[in-house]
């Protein structure tokens, strides 16, 4: 009873066991599988974690180049921009004495001029020498100066009771002129005056009979309008023109028509 009851456990424990350790097996082997399964997959994984890691590298090495075309094109202008500059400031220096001449002539004011005088006057004046020293004022070109004036006159002969008889005149006179200079031409080398002056007219006589002679001078108010026209060298102070007045002496006289040759400086 024992014996038969022990064996049939047996059978039945037996196959239990077998399966039991075969289920254990086969769980086993599945975890096996699953593990490296599972570990594949991690492995994949780095390897694509890892393999982006370099294209970066690629990536930011390849654009680098790239920058340096882009501004090319910029500096291009640059050098148009600079080659006009240059043109223009070689240009204007070229220029720039003709434009200082053409928009900037020289001034007809602020001048001393110095001058002698020679010429003729009409009414027994005959011979004149003199001077005329003035200055041109720099804003407006009015005129200011002073004149002398010496005439040679005339001589007459004659006949009376008591012989033969000379009389000798001759004039002088100092004077202030006022007047306006207009300068012509490209350069100002022509210069225009017409002017005014107030003058004291001295006329000296002398009248001689034989061996006797008697001296007289007397003198008046004069006033005188008159041109003067001359021209300036280009090179240096020097001019040369021509001067003419009419003298009109207020108590006795006649007027007498003078021209004169007039040399100078303008300084």
């Amino acid at each position: 009873m024992n014996t038969s009851h022990i064996a049939r456990t047996a059978l039945i424990t037996l196959p239990l066991l077998l399966l039991s350790n075969a289920a254990l097996a086969d769980s086993e082997d599945k975890k096996k599988t699953g593990a490296a399964e599972s570990g594949t997959p991690a492995e994949e994984q780095n390897a694509e974690v890892q393999e982006p890691s370099v294209p970066p590298t690629t990536i930011v090495v390849v654009p680098a180049p790239t920058p340096p075309p882009a501004p090319a094109p910029a500096p291009a202008p640059g050098p148009a921009v600079g080659t006009t500059q240059t043109t223009a400031a070689v240009v204007t220096p070229a220029n720039e004495a003709e434009q200082q001449l053409a928009t900037r002539p020289p001034p007809v004011g602020n001048r001393v001029t110095l001058e002698p005088l020679v010429g003729y006057g009409t009414n027994n004046y005959n011979l004149g020498v003199g001077g005329r020293l003035g200055y041109t004022l720099p804003v407006v070109p009015i005129y200011l100066g002073g004149s002398f004036m010496w005439y040679s006159g005339d001589i007459d002969h004659g006949q009376n009771a008591f012989g033969s008889t000379e009389s000798k005149s001759n004039f002088y006179y100092p004077s202030a002129e006022v007047g306006y200079d207009i300068g012509l031409g490209r350069y100002r080398n022509i210069l225009i005056r017409p002017y005014g002056a107030a003058a004291i007219l001295f006329e000296r006589e002398r009248v001689s009979s034989d061996n006797v002679a008697v001296h007289d001078t007397r003198n008046q108010f004069m006033v005188y309008p008159g041109l003067t026209a001359r021209y300036r060298m280009p090179e240096g102070p020097l001019y040369v023109g021509a001067d003419t007045r009419l003298l009109v002496p207020t108590l006795h006289g006649h007027p007498s028509y003078q021209v004169f040759f007039v040399t100078g400086l303008s300084l």
